[in-house]
């Protein structure tokens, strides 16, 4: 390219993702994996000497951001990928807690207002899809998604729905294309009809 050999390789990191040949993103994940379990270490090490209130503060600081950077590209990754994330997040969690490995954490989010690992999935694809919606996006992002009113022409409740194509294989299905579409979907009209990302972030937090 340019005048220039490009070598070829199994894995790129960009952005601070790991992008593997196959978008498995499974070195993202196991990338992933390590750090949040090595930042779990040191959350153990500190609950003995730290007080206990600011715990959620290094959970936002040394956690989350592993978790959420990037994340509605590469959430597309196999359930088996997922749930290994899910369950080392609640394995921190407890610690920042202070409480007993096998304590449900469910509450303890709810407690703390800190989102599970499916919910911020579920809220960054969102978030996504609407900046897609109200073009906040680049050109390239507003070509690949349209509405439903833009294909049938009618005016009607679900005009503002993204239009869902079907694809045949596993991959395409898992793509951010219809993972976004999908999720802005199961919206209320209500929540798409926000005048501003903070106003949408803030309800669908509280949802």
């Amino acid at each position: 390219m340019n005048g220039e050999s490009l070598q070829k390789v199994d894995c790129t990191k960009f952005l601070g993702v790991l992008i593997d040949h196959g978008l498995t993103w499974k070195p993202h994940i196991d990338s992933t994996s390590v750090k949040i379990a090595q930042c779990t270490g040191i959350l153990s090490k500190l609950k003995h000497y730290l007080p206990r209130n600011i715990f959620g503060s290094l959970y936002l600081t040394l956690i989350l951001p592993h978790l959420s950077n990037c994340l509605p590209v590469w959430a597309g990754t196999s359930k088996k990928h997922l749930t290994k994330l899910t369950t080392l997040q609640k394995r921190a969690f407890r610690h920042v807690c202070c409480v007993d490995s096998i304590e449900n954490t469910s509450k303890l989010f709810s407690s703390l207002n800190l989102l599970k690992f499916t919910d911020l999935i579920h809220i960054k694809e969102a978030v996504f899809a609407f900046r897609i919606v109200n073009n906040l996006t680049p050109p390239y992002f507003q070509k690949i998604f349209t509405f439903n009113c833009d294909t049938h022409g009618h005016n009607t409740r679900q005009s503002r729905y993204l239009r869902l194509r079907r694809f045949n294989s596993k991959f395409l299905k898992q793509s951010l294309r219809v993972r976004a579409s999908s999720t802005w979907n199961t919206l209320s009209n209500e929540i798409q009809r926000c005048k501003s990302i903070s106003c949408f972030k803030s309800i669908l937090s509280i949802a």
